[in-house]
């Protein structure tokens, strides 16, 4: 009978239990939404700034709210930042805005995927903090960072001309493309050092100039872009030069254009010479 009756109690005190849980979810509504999120494409091995929204909080039956995220992969906390949040009662002023802003800063990982990456969030109202409601919620993921190939296209020593070409390897499109060269001993500057090229779409190449006295050796460039979120990214890039690639095209063709000018001028010493013979013996 004493077993019979302990399970009976315990039967009877999980029914109050949930009962009372259900009486005080069903006067304290509260409702959580997902209202910003920035940048608008979370970037791999960046962080994401989230805001969540709590609706509901005015029922006194709440006696305030409590809210947390569940880290998971791909998204992490810093150490000193705490997942949970709580609202504590008597907070709601009539005539007042009734939602509740959680705003996080999330780590996203380097490796994550794009598209769609779910994260858990859990809340409760503060009388029930052990027994809490779940929600998942989508952050959008895409790698808005793009990498660039560029190579020495033409060298002028003449004109003291260098044109390089770029070419933009990543997925995304850019804006406000510049590229900077800083001052370094084999590369002597005649002009700017800053040249603003512009938009560049994915796939897509273009070139630019510079006015300079290279010499053989690596030439340090500085790659400015905004990416697809609007933000703005730098990129370090070092090109080997080696201006015999360029003098030896142009030597040969100034060799071969002086040959031909002495081979007229000889032609026609030669011709004028006979006319003067021949002017003579007349």
């Amino acid at each position: 009978m004493n077993k019979k009756r302990l399970v009976l109690l315990l039967v009877f005190w999980i029914f109050l239990i949930s009962l009372n849980f259900a009486t005080a979810s069903s006067t304290c509504n509260l409702n959580i939404s997902l209202v910003n999120q920035d940048p608008e494409y979370a970037v791999p091995g960046d962080y994401v700034k989230v805001v969540f929204q709590m609706s509901g909080i005015e029922n006194s039956k709440c006696n305030g709210a409590i809210f947390k995220v569940v880290p998971k992969y791909p998204f992490s906390l810093d150490e000193n930042k705490s997942a949970i949040k709580k609202l504590e009662g008597g907070t709601y002023v009539f005539g007042y805005k009734k939602t509740w802003n959680l705003p996080y800063t999330l780590r996203v990982d380097e490796n994550a995927i794009d598209g769609n990456n779910e994260i858990e969030i859990n809340y409760a109202p503060k009388n029930f903090n052990e027994n809490f409601f779940s929600k998942i919620f989508n952050i959008s993921v895409k790698d808005s960072r793009v990498d660039f190939e560029i190579s020495v296209k033409d060298y002028d020593s003449e004109n003291n001309q260098i044109t390089f070409e770029i070419l933009n390897i990543g997925d995304s499109d850019v804006e406000a493309l510049t590229v900077n060269i800083p001052e370094q001993k084999n590369f002597i500057l005649k002009g700017s050092s800053r040249n603003i090229i512009g938009s560049l779409d994915s796939n897509e190449d273009t070139t630019f100039t510079f006015k300079a006295n290279p010499k053989k050796g690596n030439i340090n460039m500085n790659i400015l872009y905004t990416d697809i979120n609007n933000i703005r990214r730098n990129l370090n890039k070092t090109i080997f030069f080696n201006p015999k690639y360029f003098e030896s095209e142009k030597k040969g063709f100034s060799v071969s254009f002086y040959i031909l000018i002495i081979f007229i001028i000889a032609i026609a010493l030669f011709y004028i010479q006979k006319k003067l013979k021949n002017k003579r013996k007349h």
